[in-house]
This record gives structure tokens, C-alpha cells and sequence, in this order.
């Protein structure tokens, strides 16, 4: 009789290559499972689609509420923006018309300076003929006198218009430097909004991102060991396929004792 060594010892099966375990990065719900047992996948391929809502106090969801909330966040900011563009104009076109009004009123004021300025010049002359008169005694001194304070009087008048045209020149160039400064501050703040509206809408993509997550197979392979079903909440690194390298084998690792090597040898039968 051939001498049989007989020994029961613990074992496992593992794969000729590595497989590649998938699981989920996040804690949520499988909305979708895209795979089944023993189907063949490429590299990249979806296996599963995650969905990360979270449920509030009221029982909706997380992610739609702050969704919500920044879509209504973002028709204010869209209509601040056009109230902005609006006011801009309409301020640039007030300050052209106020500019055109001044221009006009300056106009006038030199036409009733170059009148006034005849009017002096007419009352001088008078005046310069009653002195004449007077001094030869053919008028009286207060007839003189009168004309010269009429004189007064127009030189009066020209210097208030005279004041007057300065004042409204100094409004005039204030007036035509409000219109660019009214367009460059309405742009500013147009600009402004927009930087927020970019930001926000960035934001929105990252919500909306994050309510799915999409499980790709690592590599290319046949999915074994399908975890998970549909509609099944699941824990964060929660096991969901594993997918085996196509084409590789199995082979039995033993976990024999040390005292037990001497009774074993290469080819041996294993039952």
C-alpha cells in the first residue's frame, strides 16, 4: 500500500491576475445597476449610476431645495443686472439732455450779452453827450447824473450775465463728464453681477453634479459578484461588482502548517 499523508488544511481560490473590486466613493442609493453577472465590459464603461440626494427635515430632497434656491438666487441676480443696463441708459440720456438744455441757455445768455453790450455802449454815449451839454450849461447836472447812473445800471446787468454764462459753462463741462462716468459705473456694476451669475452657475453645475455619480469598470473584464440591486441604499466604499481580468484563470492558495512541508512534494494530488 502507497503511503497516503493525510492533513486537512485551510485554503482559498485566487485569480492567475488581479481583479479589480468596484465600490461605491459615496453613500447613497443605486438609481440604476447597468450590469449583470457575467457581462463583459470594457475599460470605462458605466456599471452603475449613484444617487447622492439627501433627504431634509420635510422629506425632499437636499439637492433640489438648494437648487431651487439658486435658480431663484439667479433670476434676482439676471433682473438686478438688467435694472442696472436700464438705469444706465436712462441716466446717460439724462445727462446728454441736461447738457443739450445748458448748451441751449448758454446760447441765449450770449445773445443777451452782445444785446446788453449795445445797450452799454448806447447808454455810455448818451451820457457822454448830456456831460457835454451839461458842462455848457444847456442841460441841468442831475440830467447828467441820471444818464450816468442809467450807465451804471447796463454795466450792472452785463456783469450779471457775464456771471451768469460762467456758472452755466462750469455746469455744462460737469454735465458732459457725468456721461462717461455714469456708463463706466452702470458697467461696473453690470460686470459685477455677471462675475456673481458665472460663480453661481458654476455652483449650480457642482449641485447637480453631485445629486448622480456614474461608476465606470476600471478596467476591461467580466463582471462576477454583483453586490448591489436597484433602488438599494448603500454605504460610502460599500462593495458594488467586482470585474475579472477576461481570460483569467483560478488557482488554490494552501495554508499548510510548517511541520507538515517534509510530507509534501511537487505534482502531489490534493483532494
Amino acid at each position: 500500500a502507497s503511503d497516503v499523508y493525510k492533513r486537512q488544511v485551510e485554503g482559498y481560490l485566487a485569480l492567475d491576475t488581479g481583479a479589480a473590486r468596484v465600490q461605491s466613493p459615496d453613500a447613497g442609493r443605486v438609481a440604476e445597476l447597468l450590469v449583470k453577472e457575467g457581462d463583459e465590459v470594457s475599460a470605462g464603461e458605466p456599471l452603475a449610476k449613484i444617487s447622492l440626494d439627501r433627504t431634509n427635515v420635510a422629506g425632499g430632497s437636499t439637492s433640489e431645495a438648494v437648487a431651487a434656491e439658486m435658480v431663484s438666487r439667479r433670476a434676482i441676480l439676471e433682473k438686478e443686472q438688467e435694472q442696472w443696463r436700464n438705469l444706465g441708459v436712462q441716466q446717460a440720456e439724462q445727462s446728454r439732455r441736461k447738457a443739450r438744455d445748458l448748451e441751449n441757455e448758454l446760447t441765449q445768455i450770449d445773445a443777451e450779452m452782445q444785446l446788453q453790450e449795445t445797450r452799454v455802449r448806447s447808454t455810455r454815449e448818451q451820457a457822454e453827450k448830456f456831460k457835454s451839454l451839461a458842462n455848457d450849461k444847456f442841460v441841468s447836472d442831475v440830467a447828467s447824473k441820471q444818464k450816468q447812473d442809467e450807465v451804471t445800471d447796463q454795466e450792472i446787468k452785463l456783469q450779471a450775465l457775464r456771471r451768469q454764462r460762467s456758472q452755466v459753462e462750469r455746469d455744462l463741462g460737469t454735465a458732459r463728464m457725468e456721461e462717461p462716468q455714469i456708463t463706466l459705473r452702470s458697467r461696473a456694476q453690470v460686470e459685477q453681477l455677471s462675475r456673481q451669475l458665472s460663480e453661481l452657475r458654476e455652483g449650480m453645475s457642482q449641485v447637480e453634479a453631485r445629486r448622480e455619480t456614474v461608476i465606470r469598470a476600471p478596467m476591461a473584464g467580466v463582471v462576477t459578484n454583483v453586490a448591489v440591486n436597484r433602488g438599494q441604499s448603500i454605504a460610502a466604499d460599500s462593495p458594488l461588482v467586482t470585474v475579472l481580468p477576461k481570460g483569467s484563470g483560478l488557482h488554490v492558495e494552501l495554508l499548510v502548517p510548517t511541520r507538515a512541508i517534509g510530507f509534501l512534494t511537487k505534482g502531489q494530488e490534493v483532494v
